[in-house]
């Protein structure tokens, strides 16, 4: 069963500081809501714009299509997109080129041809303890197109 909850005014003010965060401003819209499907989704005028992973809120992939944030971008090997697109975490192998970011951070993996936003995810390691690996899981992933929060509204 699908839960739908109205933020109050103090909650949209705090979301809307969260999001300046990432460069993002959601000032423009009036009302938000958290619907809550298998992940909580933040629907703001009807058009989903964030979503929650642990007890923090992060922008949604659909959000960012269309504007420039200061959420740093890791740049993915073709061969890496088909898994990334299936909600695989990304291996080292799979990083064409990556932005300057810490551990812990909120990272978008986007294909390194078109610079478009594909997944998001959360690092493993810093940028700089990226670089000279070989192998192994760089950024878990917590968002991709096709998933359940891409989706929801196309039903």
């Amino acid at each position: 069963m699908v839960k739908t909850k109205q933020l109050s005014n103090k909650e949209s003010k705090e979301l809307i500081l969260k999001f300046n965060e990432f460069g993002i401003d959601l000032n423009k819209y009036k009302r938000f809501d958290i619907v809550s499907e298998k992940t909580d989704i933040l629907i703001a005028d009807k058009e989903t714009v964030g979503f929650y992973y642990g007890s923090k809120c992060f922008p949604s992939l659909k959000l960012l299509l269309n504007i420039n944030t200061q959420i740093p971008s890791i740049y993915l090997d073709l061969g890496a997109i088909p898994f990334i697109t299936k909600g695989a975490d990304l291996m080292k192998p799979g990083v064409k080129d990556l932005e300057i970011f810490e551990k812990g951070s909120l990272v978008i993996m986007k294909d390194a041809i078109h610079k478009k936003p594909l997944a998001l995810g959360i690092a493993e390691f810093s940028s700089e303890e990226i670089k000279p690996l070989n192998n192994g899981k760089v950024i878990k992933t917590i968002h991709y197109i096709g998933d359940n929060i891409w989706n929801y509204g196309n039903k």
